[in-house]
């Protein structure tokens, strides 16, 4: 089968598709994602990566801060796996009834994490596990608040114990721009906030 290569705002849910679920050895299960019958590669473009590479336990996350047409694509396409895990969650081992919309909506880890704090933008999550970075000097340090592309890979839907995900692999990151200007002041309650 042939990839495809697509920018992130020029996706159309309609190409979305999946194949059978094939389980996991922890009894859940993935199910492949197909785009216009292709695997998927998908670029991000000039995005601001706020925390550079964050590591938890052994894994690397790279998040990635959505505003304007990036988030409204964003927040489309989590309506549509929203939607996806209500038709299938049966076949899919979701639910072994149907439920609400609702219900699968609080089910799936959706792409966009707002910020607990209304001070920042929302971000987009990719893992970075065995991402290559390069700089424009050669460097391989992603700083906070470094402006990025990302190419990255949309193999799956994970199906597990607690829910349903569906987390890009970054492949690639390119660093467009050195870190952008970040103003630290302290707030009356003596903590300190970016803007």
């Amino acid at each position: 089968m042939t990839w495809i290569d697509v920018n992130f705002l020029d996706i159309d849910t309609s190409k979305f598709s999946f194949e059978e679920p094939k389980p996991d050895r922890m009894g859940g299960a993935f199910i492949p994602i197909r785009y216009d019958g292709k695997y998927l590669y998908v670029t991000y473009e000039s995005l601001v990566a706020p925390f550079g590479i964050s590591k938890y336990g052994e894994k690397l996350s790279l998040s990635l801060t959505v505003e304007g047409e990036y988030l409204d694509k964003a927040k489309e396409i989590d309506e549509f796996f929203i939607d996806a895990c209500t038709k299938y969650a049966i076949k899919w081992g979701i639910s072994r009834t149907t439920f609400p919309r609702e219900f699968y909506a609080s089910k799936l880890k959706q792409m966009v994490k707002p910020s607990k704090n209304d001070k920042y933008k929302p971000t987009i999550q990719l893992s970075a596990d065995g991402c290559e970075i390069s700089g424009l000097d050669g460097t391989k340090v992603l700083k906070p608040f470094s402006i990025v592309d990302a190419h990255t890979q949309w193999s799956y839907i994970h199906r597990g114990q607690y829910g349903v995900s569906y987390k890009p692999k970054c492949l690639e990151i390119s660093i467009v721009s050195d870190p952008v200007h970040v103003h630290v002041h302290q707030d009356h309650d003596d903590s300190i906030c970016l803007i």
